[in-house]
């Protein structure tokens, strides 16, 4: 599950109370007041508000993390945990780019950014299957 227990508490109490003629398997997750998809733009200057308020940006200028860090720090984080147990990259990477709502998997490449410790983890998993070929050659 891409989220913890709790979170999915709260999913199930908002889909439950939500009104049954909303529920079908295209409708959006988040709703405004009149029952309508919220806008990307609406999203964006909600989170920017929130990291304001927290202090992760400043008031007046655009300095800061963006609400699309978010997806990036997402996206490397759960491709770093994947690499850490072992998965099959090849097999899970379209899960991801569905779970980011992208067409295909290049969509979702642009997210990918290489961090020390994705690299470290992809060098050691190279090296491995490289030792593995070459010890039974």
């Amino acid at each position: 599950m891409p989220f913890r227990a709790e979170l999915a508490s709260e999913f199930d109490r908002y889909f439950r109370d939500r009104p049954a003629k909303l529920l079908y398997s295209e409708a959006p997750v988040f709703l405004n007041r009149y029952g309508q998809a919220h806008s990307t733009k609406t999203i964006s200057n909600g989170l920017r508000s929130l990291m304001r308020k927290v202090g992760l940006k400043n008031a007046r200028d655009r300095g800061g993390p963006r609400p699309y860090d978010l997806r990036h720090t997402f996206a490397v984080h759960r491709l770093t945990r994947w690499y850490r147990q072992g998965v099959n990259l090849s097999q899970r990477l379209p899960w991801l780019s569905v779970y980011m709502g992208h067409a295909s998997i290049l969509g979702t490449e642009k997210y990918l950014t290489a961090t020390p410790e994705l690299l470290a983890l992809s060098a050691r998993r190279f090296e491995e299957r490289y030792r593995r070929k070459n010890r039974f050659s």
